[in-house]
């Protein structure tokens, strides 16, 4: 992930306006120094109980960079195409990638025990959660094919 976001980072300082437009703006700060950097670390051997390792700072990175991503026009508009303009105008947006990682501590991770193995009953207390996580992912149209809709 950090190979990654530096090339990003790289080409955005390097690259044409026309490549430019499509590449988002990184988080600097503590999300530069600490988020991402433990990011790489904790999924670098991904399993699915590792995505509970993450902290609220890489939870609060990734958001920042899912906000950035559907901040920069070029990327908006390939996301969500002609609606792209008035969903991103919306004071309530967030974008998907915050939506997704912010669900991960109460969705996913109440379902895992303390070894690691899925808890059936947990996962049943979940089920008001992960619906939830559900209705938020219909508001983005570009999943509507393959999101249920859930009233």
């Amino acid at each position: 992930l950090e190979l990654v976001l530096h090339l990003v980072e790289l080409a955005h300082d390097l690259a044409p306006d026309m490549v430019r437009d499509f590449l988002p703006r990184l988080p600097g700060g503590e999300c530069k120094t600490i988020g991402f950097p433990h990011i790489t670390t904790t999924l670098a051997n991904f399993t699915v109980a590792s995505l509970c390792e993450l902290t609220s700072v890489d939870i609060e990175c990734l958001g920042k960079l899912g906000d950035n991503i559907e901040g920069t026009p070029a990327l908006a508009s390939l996301i969500y195409g002609t609606e792209g303009v008035a969903i991103l105008a919306q004071a309530e947006h967030k974008s998907l990638l915050r939506v997704v990682v912010s669900a991960i501590p109460n969705v996913l991770c109440p379902a895992f025990d303390a070894v690691g193995a899925l808890d059936p009953t947990a996962i049943l207390e979940q089920l008001p959660e992960a619906f939830q996580l559900v209705r938020n992912l219909w508001d983005y149209p570009m999943l509507r094919s393959y999101v249920p809709y859930m009233p």
